[in-house]
């Protein structure tokens, strides 16, 4: 395994030597996948959670008549596993994480992650504070995610992520998925989306040119 990718924000200030010992007492295994593939399929009890090394992944609700929503856009050093999405099987729901190009991905063992060592290890202990970092910041996306589906109109929704994502990344910014995607994501009909998307460049409220979307003005 690479070293910058050992370096991802779960082992982050833990030294270099660590590591490897800390992946073997965890489980841990690496697994590619190419787009597509499914990396997660939690209709089943997993112990697993997954570390996105390389590439982008999406984790998707699929509903009882099929229905998909799409709840989390991963990209790489982001955490994904069963015990995060509970609230999806508790209604019959199923949640899979799929490749949305290719992936490398770490696999740890979450129960050995949070028994703590005989020895009370201190790199044990940064683990444990790294993963309940990585947690908080997935909580926060989500608050987020339940902030932009309150608007009541689409472009209300489009209007809230856009501006989510202007603070975070300046004036312009790349949409971190497809027009499709963010359809699944705001959780509206694309055909409507792209209407509304429209008349907001007529009326100059936005800019998108190749997935680079500018803010000119919003309703807040």
């Amino acid at each position: 395994m690479r070293t910058e990718e050992m370096s991802l924000g779960i082992f982050e200030g833990i030294e270099e030597k660590e590591k490897g010992c800390m992946i073997q007492c965890f489980s841990g295994r690496e697994q590619s996948f190419s787009a597509g593939s499914v990396l997660a399929d939690y209709s089943e009890e997993s112990d697993q959670i997954g570390i996105l090394l390389a590439g982008r992944a999406d984790v998707v609700r699929i509903g009882g008549a099929g229905e998909k929503t799409l709840l989390e856009h991963l990209q790489k050093g982001e955490l994904f596993g069963r015990p995060l999405y509970l609230t999806a099987e508790s209604i019959g729901d199923a949640v899979t994480v799929t490749a949305a190009e290719d992936c490398r991905v770490l696999f740890l063992n979450y129960r050995r992650v949070l028994s703590r060592c005989e020895n009370n290890c201190p790199h044990h202990v940064r683990l444990e504070q790294n993963l309940m970092g990585i947690i908080m910041r997935k909580v926060q996306r989500l608050s987020e995610r339940v902030e932009v589906l309150s608007r009541r109109s689409i472009r209300e929704k489009l209007l809230c992520y856009f501006s989510m994502q202007q603070t975070q990344a300046g004036e312009s910014f790349l949409l971190p998925f497809s027009l499709s995607r963010l359809a699944d994501y705001i959780s509206v009909d694309r055909s409507a989306m792209m209407r509304e998307l429209k008349k907001m460049k007529e009326e100059k409220f936005v800019t998108v040119d190749h997935g680079r979307v500018t803010l000119m003005k919003t309703l807040y």
